[in-house]
């Protein structure tokens, strides 16, 4: 499956960061959704995975380090516009209009995840860090 939408929280390039509880390293991206995508991941039974916190529907992707075996993930491809090798000293910042290709699996009774394959950065918007006051 393909969607679009806008990344938050990127965090697919180099090596992998710890996850949340820091129970493994994983690469991982928040991508916000229209209401037409939303309705294709929940045709596709994936309801469950789109999340609201109240700024817009969503859905996570990740990418674990190492695979259940213990062997090591590939990290995820990246490319950009024209479908070219990202160039990962260029952070993805927030909004970023990005196209996603990901697997959907089944596993237990009825359950799905979304395995993300591959991402293209269609319209970056670049990376800044935020400033805190001392």
């Amino acid at each position: 499956m393909l969607i679009r939408g806008k990344a938050k929280w990127a965090k697919v390039l180099g090596e992998p960061h710890w996850g949340y509880e820091n129970k493994h390293r994983e690469w991982s991206m928040d991508v916000y959704i229209d209401a037409d995508t939303k309705q294709r991941l929940v045709a596709e039974g994936l309801k469950d995975k789109v999340k609201n916190k109240g700024n817009g529907d969503y859905i996570t992707f990740k990418r674990r380090e190492l695979k259940m075996d213990g062997s090591p993930n590939q990290p995820i491809r990246v490319v950009d516009h024209r479908g070219e090798a990202w160039d990962p000293k260029v952070k993805i910042g927030n909004d970023s209009v990005v196209n996603v290709n990901f697997a959907i699996n089944e596993f237990g009774k009825g359950q799905k995840s979304a395995n993300i394959l591959s991402l293209q950065v269609w319209d970056l918007v670049p990376f800044t860090a935020s400033e805190f006051p001392i």
